[in-house]
């Protein structure tokens, strides 16, 4: 593909990588239909499996993750190939910016590689499917938690979309958790923060940035933060609903 092209994409990528934040995990994959075991008094009926604990003390370690971006389809959807941290390392900064993108593009077959992070977590444990083995980038290993197929690459700040996600995010009692209620009253849930925007912004900040105007809050949204009196645990079966505010930390909505 010639420059002309691949010039679009790479912008495109840029935005795409601002917008989602996406802060994936790799979800256990469909199970295939099995047939219950009958016994001849009665049938036995089989509890279904819990997702398993893939990590715990996630909360606000770092972890940075890569997009393989490419070019859109005939039907104009463009696919991409998700890469993180998650599980193998803290996304150490020296190593991070010396990963070349343009290499790495060239090495996969993807028309652009972009950065995503670094990101901080906000809840204490993801649950899910034991992800795959991991693969290098430069000197930092990631693993592939997901392949998204978008109609395109940019998103707004405070509007939602779904994207295709099997996992389950626990916050523990006692912790703060941040949400943005919507102006129809859903409830959305900070899952992770980032530094990109606002290079001031700490954990310890984080009940405070509803005064941020760099937040960028629309009328009729409102930012609100408690302390939880029980865990919280966000599922999601196969889709979430995520959105992003104005110093791109991502929320997930609760069901």
């Amino acid at each position: 593909m010639g420059r002309v092209q691949r010039f679009p994409i790479a912008l495109a990528a840029v935005t795409l990588v601002i917008a989602l934040g996406l802060a994936l995990v790799a979800g256990p994959p469909e199970a295939p239909a099995k047939k219950a075991a009958v016994s001849k008094a009665k049938k036995v009926k089989k509890k279904p499996k819990k997702p398993i604990p893939l990590i715990k003390g996630l909360y606000n370690t770092r972890y940075c993750e890569i997009f393989g971006v490419n070019a859109p389809d005939t039907e104009g959807i463009y696919e991409l190939e998700v890469f993180n941290t998650v599980g193998t390392n803290l996304c150490p900064d020296d190593e991070w910016q010396a990963i070349n993108l343009t290499t790495v593009a060239s090495e996969n077959g993807w028309t652009v590689a972009a950065r995503n992070g670094p990101r901080f977590w906000v809840m204490d444990q993801i649950r899910g499917a034991k992800p795959p083995a991991p693969v290098s980038f430069g000197e930092v290993p990631m693993r592939k938690v997901a392949t998204l197929r978008l109609p395109e690459l940019a998103q707004s700040d405070f509007q939602p979309f779904v994207i295709e996600r099997r996992t389950q995010w626990v916050y523990n009692k006692g912790r703060y958790i941040r949400e943005l209620v919507s102006p129809n009253g859903r409830r959305y849930v900070m899952q992770a923060y980032t530094q990109n925007v606002d290079p001031t912004l700490t954990e310890a900040g984080l009940n405070e940035i509803g005064a941020n105007p760099l937040t960028a809050i629309p009328e009729g949204w409102t930012f609100r933060y408690r302390k939880l009196k029980r865990q919280l645990i966000l599922t999601a079966n196969g889709k979430a609903t995520i959105l992003r505010d104005g110093l791109r930390s991502v929320y997930q909505l609760v069901r």
